[in-house]
């Protein structure tokens, strides 16, 4: 079941600016699906969606494995298609993955990208991708929906890309590794948990389970510590 009701987001909003009427919508719209699909799988796609997903995981008392939101799918789909254009290669030979969570303060894992790294071959040309474009193409997978929305008003034909393939992969039961799916529950902070940033999961027809260990450990828990202190004050606040 996936859950895409949500307020809109217009020019010159962040995600986190949609927490409040979003969250309050989740109040009415979960328990109800809940009470009549128990065991279903529940996708959130709703921004902002790490904080939303916290929220429908309280409202609806389910287990973590049985309601997930889609992460940073789309925007690990838009890092290595900028990977690969940058680096003349297909995209399928790109490895990326954006890290935290799916908003401003998420982080590209440039370490953990062993298919590319920071060097590409083109031809017999071997091209660095120097700290500048990294740096520019980063800041283009963040400010993405906000250039789309200043040019038609609204995101929808590319998440709803990303979210197609996250319910393939559960209804195939693909076991497929994908981006930052649930906030993680980390560092204790003023005697709270804080949500450090996002796994990566595997969906599935029973649920999502945690991926497996990859390199890149260090760079994640950056990520995932930077991403979840700009998370905290919202989640809690719900």
């Amino acid at each position: 079941m996936v859950i895409t009701a949500g307020a809109k987001q217009r020019p010159g909003e962040s995600r986190m600016d949609l927490a409040a009427s979003t969250v309050s919508l989740m109040k009415k719209v979960v328990p109800p699906l809940v009470e009549r699909s128990p065991e279903a799988i529940f996708m959130m796609v709703t921004n902002p969606v790490d904080v939303t997903t916290c929220a429908a995981l309280k409202i609806s008392g389910l287990p973590r494995n049985q309601l997930f939101g889609s992460g940073t799918v789309l925007d690990s789909s838009r890092l290595r298609y900028l990977v690969a254009e940058a680096c003349e290669v297909a995209v399928g030979n790109v490895h990326a993955y954006i890290a935290g969570e799916h908003g401003d303060s998420e982080i590209p894992l440039w370490s953990a990208a062993p298919s590319v790294g920071f060097r590409c071959w083109i031809g017999e040309r071997q091209t660095a991708l120097d700290e500048a474009t990294r740096d520019e193409i980063a800041d283009r997978v963040v400010n993405a929906a906000y250039e789309v929305i200043a040019g038609k008003g609204a995101t929808n034909y590319a998440i709803g890309v990303a979210a197609a393939r996250i319910i393939e992969s559960v209804l195939r039961d693909e076991h497929r590794v994908l981006a930052g799916l649930q906030p993680r529950r980390g560092l204790v902070r003023h005697q709270r948990r804080v949500p450090v940033g996002a796994d990566d999961r595997r969906p599935s027809r029973n649920g999502q389970a945690a991926a497996p260990a990859s390199d890149g450990w260090g760079a994640r828990l950056h990520a995932r510590v930077s991403s979840g202190h700009s998370l905290h004050p919202e989640v809690h606040r719900f």
